[in-house]
């Protein structure tokens, strides 16, 4: 008799036990960084994005967010960060994280990643997930952003925009590059860091074939290398 009490009691605290476990799935929303859809580098910069709670439990503001950054092959973090407020299914919680822009490869954009997961123990990594199918890969989210390098040079600095105007701006087609210094190739991008196929026409460039929006002049100078942001309206 004493032996069945105890089996019961056994399974009242377990049952117990497995109604206290939480599970949330939650995803991260990238924003472009905050210097303005440009990363520069060397500098300092920071990463905005929005972690998104699913359910089917909800967040508690003790919890703690594993947020992390990867620019292209760097990987920055893992960020600890308290969620703050309790999050019912369908919130969302905004984070920010400031670091240094270290990348160094003369590439027009660059492939950019936050990473977000959450711990009830971040210190006994307790996660509060159980990937499966149609969770598997949504805490992570990845934009191209336009990237342009501000390194010293033996004349003059890349980053001396004074010498170079572009205009109008905003355009509702034609763009002028009003510049002393010779160009050697010109070329476009979209906010989302995809080249566009618009040819120069000497130092005059073509929108009016292109949606209203933001777009990045790359101009390669043998002086380095220049990126102008251009308003189409």
């Amino acid at each position: 008799m004493r032996t069945l009490t105890y089996i019961a009691v056994f399974f009242i605290l377990l049952t117990h036990v497995h109604a206290q476990k939480r599970y949330a799935d939650v995803s991260s929303r990238v924003h472009y960084p905050d210097s303005g859809h440009v990363y520069v580098s060397p500098s300092t910069d920071s990463l905005s994005c929005w972690m998104f709670n699913h359910g089917p439990d909800s967040l508690y503001a003790v919890d703690v967010i594993y947020f992390r950054v990867k620019l292209s092959e760097i990987i920055l973090g893992p960020f600890p960060i308290k969620v703050g407020k309790d999050m019912a299914p369908g919130d969302s919680v905004f984070l920010k994280q400031v670091f240094e822009m270290k990348y160094s490869r003369a590439q027009p954009s660059i492939p950019v990643c936050s990473e977000v997961h959450v711990y009830s123990n971040f210190q006994a990594r307790t996660p509060l997930e159980i990937e499966h199918d149609s969770t598997l890969g949504n805490n992570r989210h990845c934009i191209d952003a336009a990237h342009a390098l501000n390194y010293p040079t033996g004349v003059a600095a890349v980053s001396s925009e004074a010498q170079v105007t572009v205009y109008p701006n905003p355009s509702s087609g034609i763009v002028h590059i009003q510049t002393a210094w010779p160009l050697d190739e010109i070329a476009v991008y979209n906010a989302v860091g995809k080249q566009l196929p618009i040819q120069p026409h000497g130092r005059d460039l073509d929108l009016s074939g292109e949606a209203s929006g933001l777009y990045f002049v790359v101009l390669e100078t043998r002086k380095g290398r220049l990126v102008k942001k251009v308003v189409k309206r």
